[in-house]
């Protein structure tokens, strides 16, 4: 927002009008999964460069949310492993100065 103020600060009205606003942070095109213990993941898409995250509720209830590496494309859960594709950043050593995909597999405990 500073851009539009030119470096000056931002006005209080304007930040309570942005924190206000709801947002849509679900991953595009991506549908919601539940895990064997009933448990609801949502992708996210707060810093998506670096991390990617996942909302998890359990019923109605905001259950917390996990991080996981790098640039999240899609996931999948299978029995109680989560499966993420990612695009990981590009390297300086990088020849072809491409993103690079991965699928990276983490265990998810259930409980009941």
């Amino acid at each position: 927002m500073r851009f539009l103020y030119r470096g000056e600060s931002v006005p209080d009205a304007a930040v309570q009008q942005y924190v206000e606003t709801p947002k849509d942070h679900r991953l595009a095109g991506q549908r919601m999964i539940y895990d064997h213990s009933g448990r609801l993941w949502i992708a996210t898409q707060r810093d998506r460069d670096q991390f990617s995250y996942f909302d998890i509720f359990e019923d109605t209830v905001y259950a917390g949310s996990v991080q996981v590496r790098d640039r999240m494309l899609g996931f999948d859960i299978l029995d109680s492993t989560l499966v993420v594709l990612v695009e990981r950043p590009v390297a300086r050593n990088d020849s072809d100065a491409t993103p690079d995909r991965a699928v990276d597999w983490y265990n998810i405990p259930w409980h009941r």
